[in-house]
């Protein structure tokens, strides 16, 4: 796949503590959050009332139990940031960034993901159903438990990840290489048409020939 493109994020970015009347004067005058480095921030149970999101840095922040469902981030990083238990369905990013980002539990359901990197993050247990990935790369992240069923991949890689009981179904994972992952107990259709063209090495292909009930012998 071709690399994927970082965020653009102009030099100087508006420091942000007190993020919340920030966002509740943009959910009321239904303007988009802008050039924004917001650090250090804790919400609660808040809804985030489908706001987009333009050149900002998410820094250290815990939105737990968030509703933040439609809403649109363009040339954005999240660092170091806690994302449990939110709700992100039919979200979109572009040019995005997750570095060192926990979202265990998360709802990422039909979303879109456009040049997006993940980096040393926790989706364990999180739902990606029916989402679009395109020019995706994912590295050392733990997508254990984790619900990705029904979803379309285009230049999407991955190294270094967990995926221990992953569901796949009815996702292709053609062009996928994962020889370098963990691979293990995976859920797939009854006919395994999620792994053609998939690549994986010696080891996985001797678990994956289990879930095919083929018997293999020593010779």
């Amino acid at each position: 796949m071709a690399a994927v493109k970082p965020p653009k994020l102009p030099p100087v970015l508006t420091p942000v503590a007190d993020f919340e009347p920030i966002l509740i004067r943009a959910i009321d005058e239904q303007q988009d959050i802008q050039e924004m480095h917001i650090k250090n921030v804790r919400l609660y149970n808040t809804d985030f009332g489908r706001t987009g999101f333009k050149n900002v840095i998410f820094e250290n922040c815990k939105f737990e139990t968030c509703d933040l469902s439609d809403c649109s981030f363009i040339d954005v990083i999240f660092k170091n940031s806690d994302l449990s238990n939110s709700r992100l369905n039919h979200s979109y990013f572009k040019y995005c960034s997750f570095l060192c980002v926990k979202a265990m539990g998360s709802l990422f359901s039909q979303s879109i993901f456009t040049q997006v990197t993940f980096s040393d993050c926790n989706f364990q247990y999180g739902n990606l159903d029916s989402s679009t990935l395109n020019s995706v790369f994912a590295r050392t992240c733990d997508f254990s438990h984790s619900a990705l069923s029904q979803c379309r991949l285009k230049d999407t890689a991955v190294k270094e990840c967990r995926f221990i009981e992953t569901g796949f179904f009815k996702t292709r994972l053609k062009g996928l290489d994962f020889s370098d992952s963990e691979l293990a107990a995976i859920q797939l259709s009854d006919t395994f048409e999620e792994l053609e063209g998939a690549c994986v090495n010696t080891w996985q292909a001797v678990e994956l020939a289990r879930l095919l009930k083929i018997i293999i012998k020593d010779i």
